[in-house]
């Protein structure tokens, strides 16, 4: 493998396993309790809404990604 995309795959893997400590503090809209996932280094937030058969909706866009997009319709709403 090339050194210099190693450096760069070696950079990205480093940010992505500090990010979840660095963005993990984030606060909600609204003040209700957050729900959190945790699993050694990992912390994922979720919500639970509605009702009947569970759905998994993972918002995409990488860091920039948020339960709010899923709730201002980025693009579309899938909640409703």
């Amino acid at each position: 493998m090339d050194p210099i995309r190693r450096k760069i795959l070696a950079a990205g893997a480093a940010a992505m396993a500090a990010s979840p400590r660095v963005f993990g503090q984030q606060t909600g809209q609204g003040g209700a309790a957050m729900s959190f996932y945790e699993k050694g280094p990992v912390r994922i937030h979720y919500e639970e809404a509605g009702s009947g058969f569970p759905l998994l909706l993972i918002a995409g866009g990488g860091l920039n990604s948020t339960i709010s997009g899923l709730h201002r319709g980025d693009p579309f709403n899938p909640i409703e």
